[in-house]
């Protein structure tokens, strides 16, 4: 076993300041549902968790690209085969390994579907094969990106109707949604967490409200530019050539400067926007589940050239109304088209965001159901043919690249809006999982152009243009930090689990949890001929009150288990063992634990809350452990101490603490009990103790005798002792047995009950 403590920097790429924003997910984003009247907590700057210990122990190769498939009426294509599909990558041609079809309904019965099958969300055929890195989607995550600082009213006014009844499908089908904003000045926020309700996300919409920067802020600054060049009109008055031309170039000038200042604004605000996108797209990367961005966006123009390009189509449109001669014409329009050639490269942010959003895994679906009239930028038969770096056409045409190009669809009209949801609606029914190994297994992040045909004639495909091929430390990443961020959505399946904690004092405790994978449930990550391989991943953190991170840390555990032996391991239920103690010196603290079993890629989580426990007048029984094996140690110790393995050991008791609690029909029931005592009670010289069991239907089956445990001068805070019961004859079954103290001045009476079990005779 490894083991690494987290280092204190952050991501790199994740800038403090943008943390105020999006932190309030990383910490309520795992309640499923949060009562609207709830006011947000501050939030700590903290970053994604990162795993530096992460590796694998063999290649874990394949590559998966989700792909829908449709006919010519619209209607999903069922039954298609590997043999039915063609891939290429960066060009070359690849086998398609294995073909899933994933969905959240029954396909229909028919000839070309596969027969029926009860559905629950995950791959209908479960991968076996080592190597492959099982698809689980249980659920669907569906992100509502909101660009306050270029969407207006009139865009919410449009899309409220549609998208409510869209939400309330989607909730039909189980799926979770989010809320995400971004605003100008390149901060985003995330307005609500994870929830499965449908009208806390509409409340929170209409909460957040419109920017200003819609529609209507183009129109009107695209008017200012008109009213400018309406002046050129007033130049006629000038009888003599040269003052006439300088009339128009100050004209030229003023609408030149006018527009060149809105576009650097524009610029600014786009280039917020493009790194806040980035960063929320790296976020969201570790959000759970099948993720769907609806892209709410009236479109934004990372070069700053649409108002110069407007105001350059305009004044060219101006030029045989107002007889300005051809000299001066050319002179303007260079000037024009060196400062729209200045910025006009930056279009490659799109290209960038668009790899972002494919890195982080993310579908995107674009909707402006207020586009700006095509004219406003575009080259029409009205005005003059030029070449314009840049207009609303490419606008509309970039954004919508930024759907495509991650499989998604963009939709850009205030009508049929019904018609766009159903289409995404439909891609969370069904796709299909496309396999194919590209035959390595990337240290850092590699990009490459994927291609996919259906053999089929008549079948219409879509994908994403682009496949990102993650690192096997960053797919561990990505999995631990949603399990630990959203510790509801990964509940821990039969395994058995346990956590335990012994008091150090009234302030600071020793947590040790553990827990058992049976051998059966482990899938591997490869085999040889001779070993079965797999890996199990473990991380924690520890937050305050505050929710501010106190500790966090992550261990792996490399498996190899004999082939030869596996049979009988099975047979024998055998399992992969593992504890981990924390000490805790800060009251009301919490501990998320996101456990991955790398193999068949199952994630599981928990929480842990620190007791609450404030003894005033009376004693409390703080902790009751039953340990599932006593024995005499070869050396005493003078007070308890955790031993190698998790283990604890009591002066001369070893006590092995496993989340198992099943004993035979007759032995002997050993393990501590803690006392804690308020400063009143510290004087007393004895406390009284005694044991009883009862059955699990609260059956009283047997009472041990008080016995008295005396203090030597004034009592400890914590009183931890030792307890050895022996028994015999006990059916199998569920049992409870409780500790009781009890102390006569005042008088008091503190219980703690432990469960365990008793299995049959062999």
């Amino acid at each position: 076993m490894t083991g690494a403590r987290f280092r204190d920097d952050p991501f790199p790429f994740f800038t403090p300041h943008l943390f105020l924003f999006f932190m309030p997910l990383l910490f309520y984003g795992s309640v499923l549902s949060v009562p609207a009247q709830e006011a947000p907590k501050p939030a700590p700057q903290e970053p994604v968790y990162t795993f530096p210990g992460a590796q694998a122990r063999v290649e874990v190769r394949l590559g998966q690209v989700e792909v829908f498939v449709y006919d010519e009426k619209g209607q999903f294509v069922y039954g298609l085969r590997p043999e039915d599909f063609e891939l290429t990558v960066d060009g070359k041609a690849y086998p398609v390994r294995y073909v899933d079809l994933i969905a959240v309904e029954k396909p229909p019965a028919g000839p070309e579907a596969p027969p029926p099958v009860q559905v629950t969300g995950e791959v209908i055929r479960p991968y076996q094969q080592a190597g492959a890195v099982p698809p689980r989607t249980p659920f669907n995550t569906f992100i509502i990106l909101y660009d306050k600082a270029h969407t207006g009213g009139l865009t919410l006014a449009t899309l409220r109707e549609s998208l409510s009844r869209f939400l309330q499908e989607l909730h039909r089908m189980g799926a979770y949604f989010m809320f995400v904003s971004l605003d100008a000045q390149g901060g985003f926020r995330v307005e609500h967490g994870l929830t499965q309700d449908v009208d806390l996300v509409l409340k929170t919409l209409e909460r957040v409200g419109a920017g200003v920067r819609g529609a209507a802020w183009t129109v009107s600054r695209l008017s200012t530019l008109d009213s400018i060049l309406e002046r050129l009109e007033g130049c006629s008055i000038y009888d003599v050539p040269d003052r006439r031309q300088m009339c128009y170039e100050e004209i030229a000038r003023d609408a030149f400067h006018t527009a060149r200042n809105m576009g650097l604004e524009d610029r600014r605000v786009a280039q917020n926007l493009e790194n806040s996108l980035r960063t929320v797209f790296e976020f969201l990367a570790h959000v759970p589940g099948r993720k769907s961005v609806l892209f709410v966006s009236e479109g934004f123009d990372p070069t700053g050239n649409y108002y110069l390009s407007y105001a350059l189509q305009a004044f060219r449109w101006n030029v045989q109304r107002h007889d300005i001669p051809p000299f001066l014409e050319t002179q303007i329009v260079q000037e024009f088209q060196r400062e729209l050639s200045t910025y006009s490269t930056e279009v490659r942010t799109y290209e960038e965001i668009v790899r972002s959003a494919n890195t982080a895994g993310l579908t995107v679906y674009w909707v402006n159901p207020t586009q700006p009239h095509p004219e406003w930028g575009a080259e029409t038969n009205i005005r003059p043919t030029i070449t314009p770096e840049f207009n609303v056409v490419n606008v509309q045409y970039q954004m919508a690249g930024i759907a495509e190009r991650t499989g998604g669809i963009a939709w850009t009209s205030p009508t049929g809006l019904d018609k766009f949801f159903q289409q995404v609606g439909d891609d969370f029914r069904h796709y299909y999982l496309i396999s194919f190994d590209l035959g390595s297994l990337p240290d850092n992040i590699r990009h490459h152009s994927i291609q996919v045909k259906v053999r089929r004639p008549g079948l219409k495909v879509r994908t994403r243009s682009a496949y990102a091929e993650i690192p096997w430390p960053l797919r561990v990443s990505r999995q631990l930090a949603a399990a630990l961020d959203f510790a509801d959505l990964y509940p821990w399946p039969d395994f058995p689990i346990s956590f335990r904690h012994l008091w150090r004092t009234p302030q600071a405790l020793d947590l040790h949890m553990s827990f058992a994978i049976p051998i059966r449930n482990l899938t591997p990550l490869t085999t040889t001929p001779d070993v079965l391989y797999d890996e199990i991943h473990v991380a924690w953190v520890v937050r305050g009150p505050d929710l501010k991170v106190i500790d966090k840390g992550y261990e792996r555990l490399p498996i190899q288990v004999p082939l030869k032996d596996l049979p009988e391991l099975e047979k024998a239920q055998a399992a992969v063992h593992y504890s981990k103690v924390l000490s805790l010196g800060q009251a009301g603290v919490t501990v998320a634990w996101g456990v991955l079993e790398a193999g068949g890629w199952k994630a599981m989580a928990t929480r842990w809350q620190w007791p609450d426990l404030r003894p005033t007048n009376c004693p409390e029984v703080g902790s009751f452990i039953l340990s599932s094996e006593v024995r005499q140690a070869d050396t005493p110790v003078p007070q308890f101490q955790w031993t190698s393995g998790g283990h604890a050991q009591y002066k001369n008791y070893l006590l092995r603490l496993t989340p198992f609690q099943n004993f035979p029909p007759q032995g002997q029931l050993g393990g501590l009990y803690q006392v804690l005592l308020p400063p009143a009670l510290r004087k007393a010289e004895a406390l009284q103790v005694l044991f009883r069991l009862y059955r699990a239907d609260g059956q009283p089956v047997n009472e041990t005798p008080p016995t008295t445990l005396k203090f030597q001068g004034s009592a400890p805070e914590v009183v931890t002792n030792f307890f050895l019961l022996p028994y015999r004859g006990l059916s199998a079954g569920g049992y409870r047995l409780e500790v009781e103290v009890r102390t006569t001045d005042p008088p008091c009476v503190a219980q703690r009950q432990v469960p365990f079990g008793v299995t049959g005779n062999e």
